[in-house]
């Protein structure tokens, strides 16, 4: 298995393979290298700046409350070197992120910097500083964000939301809570860290000014230690039970929501992103003081419609969002509603890659949870492609009244 490995390595090296080539498409080159690591490249000649996002599927589903946040912080700020001053050393921004699906480590730097930055994320991921890492600091650090989200009722609404469509892991917010960050111990994070930072869980997306031939090889070998880590053994330990929420909702706050697509049908993915514009166009024009967000959160599986409303009574609220899914499903929407919704859709889109870093992170998002990097670039047709009817089929698919939850 291991002369496998290095013989593959060995290949990379010296160029990239014609068969990885010939997965480019739209600008965009796809490179599944040893032990299911997976590179994403764009090249963008504009500025001599490059954005490199690596994501790794260690997001707070995967593991005890608070767990997945912890641990990345420690990676990127603890230990006697932290990672981002040095990546700041190198002229660079780098950033942070954990969501429910995964770890985004991100930095925008000048393009003759990649490759001493692929050498130092790729070491800092291999190895990180457990000896140096000050678990009292990181407490410190966690405990302010944990407890603004804990509180906050926009996070508990949503969080019952996720519990009610029945995904239990996804319900904890990805930073934790007070009670869950103060249980962490550094066998915590070392024991996570073990199970998930795996070549097959990283997905790195590339953006800007290089060439991707070599560039494949100087990211083999940056991560060459990362790409030796194997899973250990045994079953993952149990999370202590969840402390129910004391926190009551106020009364002019309503959360809905329901499963849709799953990440495989691309144009299902797209067909709900315009249902999600269409609906909040809809609840806007039909309850005028109420603040509406709607979104939809594309997940690893099946994605997620959220619809958010504040302001109105609760009970006015959800009457008008079980009403609006009912004629979803029963006619399509009218012209100018639906054309509404493309438009902003688009326009989302569009905004979404205004910069480097946000183009490497949604390549990065594409892989990790669509599990093809190369739908960033056929998305827009995919949205000018929805039809009037194809949201009639998926508020008849997705939004029945046995579907649409609602939070109180």
């Amino acid at each position: 298995m291991r002369a496998r490995f290095r013989l593959t390595m060995a290949v990379l090296l010296a160029a990239a393979t014609p068969a990885l080539a010939a997965e480019h498409l739209a600008g965009i080159g796809v490179f599944r290298l040893p032990a299911g690591f997976e590179l994403v490249t764009s090249e963008d000649h504009a500025k001599p700046q490059v954005a490199l996002d690596t994501c790794v599927l260690a997001g707070s589903r995967e593991g005890c409350p608070g767990v997945a946040e912890a641990t990345a912080e420690a990676i990127w700020h603890g230990g006697a070197h932290p990672l981002d001053k040095a990546l700041q050393a190198l002229g660079g921004a780098p950033d942070m992120l954990v969501t429910r699906e995964g770890a985004h480590f991100w930095v925008t730097l000048p393009a003759d910097k990649l490759v001493a930055a692929l050498d130092l994320i790729g070491a800092g991921l291999a190895a990180p500083d457990w000896q140096g890492l000050d678990l009292a600091s990181l407490h410190a650090h966690l405990q302010p964000q944990a407890d603004a989200v804990s509180y906050s009722p926009w996070t508990q609404a949503d969080s019952r939301l996720l519990a009610l469509l029945g995904d239990a892991r996804l319900a904890a917010p990805p930073v934790g809570t007070p009670q869950s960050d103060a249980r962490l111990t550094l066998a915590d994070l070392q024991a996570f860290y073990a199970r998930h930072y795996l070549p097959s869980r990283i997905k790195v997306a590339l953006v800007g000014d290089f060439a991707t031939g070599p560039t494949v090889g100087q990211v083999v070998r940056g991560y060459a230690a990362l790409l030796k880590h194997e899973a250990p053994t045994g079953t993952a330990p149990a999370c202590p039970p969840a402390p129910a929420s004391a926190t009551a909702l106020p009364a002019d706050l309503v959360e809905a929501g329901a499963l849709g697509a799953p990440s495989t049908d691309a144009a299902g993915q797209a067909t709900m992103a315009v249902l999600a514009r269409a609906i909040a166009a809809e609840l806007t024009t039909r309850m005028p003081p109420a603040h509406v967000t709607v979104n939809w959160v594309p997940m690893r599986n099946r994605g997620m419609l959220t619809i958010s409303v504040a302001g109105v009574p609760g009970t006015l609220a959800e009457s008008t969002i079980r009403t609006l899914a009912a004629e979803l499903a029963a006619k399509p929407v009218a012209l100018d509603v639906y054309t509404h919704a493309i438009q902003a859709e688009l326009a989302r889109y569009a905004a979404s890659n205004a910069t480097l870093a946000q183009r490497a992170a949604n390549l990065a998002d594409f892989a990790a949870i669509a599990s093809d990097a190369r739908r960033a670039s056929a998305y827009p047709d995919l949205v000018s492609a929805v039809g009037r009817e194809d949201l009639v089929d998926a508020a008849r698919q997705y939004l029945t009244p046995d579907a649409l939850r609602i939070i109180p």
